[in-house]
């Protein structure tokens, strides 16, 4: 797991967040160069609620790293649980 989405995990909030699996690769522009996130996770349906809504307004505070990009892909809920999908573009602040 990289440090950007170490941050990016720790930034989405507090409560229990079951982690699934997480994919990372590497991207650039030719102004810039980060990675594209895959984050599969596992929470409480209310706590998915909350977190999917206005997320791709949201700011991100993370370290050396900016969030350009980040959006709920998949949003399943089985009951009382949920499983999301979330694909994000962060940015290397040099």
């Amino acid at each position: 797991m990289t440090g950007a989405v170490e941050a990016l995990l720790r930034a989405l909030g507090p409560g229990p967040i079951i982690v699934e699996r997480t994919a990372s690769r590497a991207w650039a522009s030719a102004e810039a160069r980060g990675e594209r996130h895959r984050l599969e996770l596992r929470l409480a349906g209310k706590a998915a609620e909350s977190l999917v809504e206005g997320l791709a307004e949201r700011e991100f505070a993370l370290d050396r790293h900016v969030v350009a990009d980040i959006a709920a892909v998949v949003h399943e809920r089985n009951g009382n649980e949920a499983r999301l999908v979330i694909e994000a573009l962060t940015i290397a602040l040099d």
